[in-house]
């Protein structure tokens, strides 16, 4: 039996909460602070500056460790080509791919020789962030320490859409550890970005039933999400309209392709010596850094002069046209480094376009909003307009005719580059503003029932001691791949449990209980259990009842088998992006619940 219920978020509290967001990202990390009495001022969104080694808005995510696990340098105090520990982030998901030659076991490698897991260096990085942020002299002095220290501190860190639900839990755990709240929120990264563009900074005129995409093009991670506006007054909310769609690809791809491009010129060793050559390789990444901000793939004089890059006379090489200490890139050079990052945008963009199509009735979207940091690159705008679209950067599906599509606008919004984080802490004070989520895979517990002739397959008959009953155990679905998820949803399933005896007086032996979630990425309607993937399995620990004594109706004794039943209700919640487990008997907490992911 289940039944579900929409629980919405009420606060009740006197102090006045501080919002600090953390876009952890593969190649940076960025924080925005927004205080409550400026919730709806999202101009006064501040973006965190400053951080050690110098002043910027993004600090590279990477650290160095000694053998014990100790922190050497971490973020900006690191070199460019500094032996350290990077890409750590992805080593917490080994379904992904880790670009550049670089893999989980080599991730691992270096975790290992500072005598870490990848997920304990997460937690030392995201502390190194913590301990920054909150003694800052310059938070206190934007704030004022009376401010400070009366706040009520919400952490908030992003995720990206396509990270597994065991990733997630992992970078929660790491950041809790990190000292961040217990009530830390899990946000998705293109949710975030949508909720800043369009709710905070207004990226087009937006009016009811107007359906957009939305692709954040990230250091590592490329999401493209459609939602449908619902209305506009007295405030904004929309929903998503079409399954999201990723791809492990982004701005480390595009960086990793310049420096395989730079070696295939100057050949492996002369690139070597030159990335350990003074400040060579930093002075060539900055030199990289403006040509990726400026370059727009027109071959103009602007372009030509902006594809210089400086090394230095002792790596001439006159047959691959490097001469005077100085290397150049044409436009064409330029272009293949950045085009398979275009094409994979412009694939998920597509791919969204149709499915939103599909399931709007052929009305598709009419907008296209680029964020992140990669969506704010001239070439990739260009190119995108280009590729996808008519006159005017009017966007059409390559794979549909073009004559029944409706056009899209495409748009690089206001401080688009930032939209992620800024969009976090903003949605902390109005976090019902997309109201609700398409799920990208279907969901289900374990369930077991009377066994049918007819209706159940052999295979799945098992017979049941204490109930003296054949039984099936079947999928008992929280919500199917498609379906809609209501904003901040709580799905209530009630359990019995059958335990051999009247008398137990050792928790460990008996009411610990446990349950196993189930996730399932097919199209059919009616997958047995088996064709399901096991996700992760839900127990019970230490029970919350003083001296461990239940309430009277917790649990019943069944007089004709001596067992006893104990009666019992998991409910699961989608808190932002994040799954939360708790085990109740009626209103009471039963039990501290965790959950050990596959």
């Amino acid at each position: 039996m289940s039944k579900r219920t929409h629980q919405g978020r009420i606060v009740r509290s006197s102090r006045r909460r501080l919002a600090v967001a953390v876009d952890f990202g593969n190649v940076t990390t960025c924080v925005a602070v927004f205080h409550e009495y400026s919730k709806d001022q999202p101009a006064q969104i501040w973006i965190f500056e400053d951080w050690p080694g110098g002043k910027t808005n993004r600090n590279p995510t990477r650290i160095k460790l000694d053998a014990r696990g100790n922190v050497i340098r971490w973020g900006n105090q690191l070199e460019p080509g500094e032996d350290c520990i990077e890409f750590f982030k992805l080593a917490l998901d080994p379904s992904q791919k880790i670009p550049g030659g670089n893999t989980h076991e080599r991730i691992r490698e270096k975790c290992r020789a500072a005598d870490k897991s990848p997920e304990e260096v997460v937690t030392i990085f995201l502390r190194q962030v913590h301990d920054t942020v909150t003694k800052s002299k310059t938070l206190e002095a934007r704030f004022t320490e009376k401010v400070l220290s009366n706040a009520k501190w919400e952490w908030i860190l992003t995720v990206p859409a396509i990270w597994s639900d065991a990733a997630k839990e992992a970078t929660r755990r790491a950041a809790v550890a990190a000292g961040m709240s217990k009530n830390l929120t899990i946000v998705s990264e293109p949710e975030a970005a949508a909720i800043f563009t369009l709710g905070a900074v207004q990226a087009f005129n937006a009016e009811k039933d107007d359906v957009f995409i939305n692709c954040d093009i990230g250091g590592g991670t490329i999401d493209a999400i459609t939602y449908k506006v619902l209305k506009t007054s007295p405030h904004l909310e929309f929903s998503e309209a079409a399954i999201g769609d990723g791809a492990l690809e982004g701005g480390m791809n595009v960086d990793q392709r310049f420096a395989d491009y730079l070696k295939g010129r100057m050949g492996p060793e002369a690139f070597a010596r030159m990335q350990t050559t003074g400040s060579i390789w930093k002075e060539v990444l900055e030199v990289w850094e403006r040509i990726k901000d400026t370059f727009d793939g027109n071959g103009d004089e602007e372009n030509r002069k902006s594809s210089w890059i400086r090394l230095d006379s002792r790596f001439d090489d006159p047959e691959s046209g490097i001469k005077d200490g100085r290397i150049f890139l044409s436009c064409e050079d330029v272009s293949a480094i950045f085009k398979p990052t275009i094409d994979k945008a412009a694939e998920l963009i597509g791919s969204q376009y149709q499915r939103a199509a599909l399931m709007a009735s052929g009305e598709g979207p009419q907008h296209l909003l680029l964020v992140g940091g990669g969506g704010q690159w001239p070439y990739v705008y260009s190119e995108l307009r280009k590729r996808f679209s008519g006159d005017g950067g009017l966007f059409v599906a390559e794979a549909t005719d073009k004559e029944d599509l409706p056009e899209l606008l495409v748009h690089q919004p206001l401080q688009g580059a930032m939209a992620i984080v800024q969009g976090a802490a903003y949605q902390a004070f109005d976090g019902g503003m997309v109201t609700c989520r398409k799920a990208r895979r279907g969901y289900a517990l374990s369930q077991e029932v009377m066994w049918k002739a007819g209706k159940h397959d052999e295979s799945q008959k098992v017979w049941d001691e204490n109930e003296h009953c054949y039984r099936a155990k079947v999928p008992d679905w929280l919500f199917r791949k498609g379906e809609d998820i209501p904003h901040d949803e709580t799905w209530k399933t009630k359990f019995y449990r059958l335990f051999s005896s009247a008398v137990i007086d050792d928790w460990n032996d008996a009411y610990a209980v446990q349950e196993k979630l189930y996730i399932y990425d097919g199209d059919s309607r009616n997958p047995s259990l088996g064709e399901l993937t096991p996700l992760c399995t839900v127990t019970s620990s230490e029970p919350e009842f003083e001296d461990q004594e239940f309430p009277e109706h917790a649990y019943q004794t069944i007089e004709s088998t001596g067992c006893v039943k104990l009666t019992y209700f998991l409910d699961v919640r989608i808190r932002g992006a994040a799954l939360e487990f708790t085990i109740r008997i009626d209103d009471d907490l039963y039990a501290k619940t965790g959950a050990q992911y596959e």
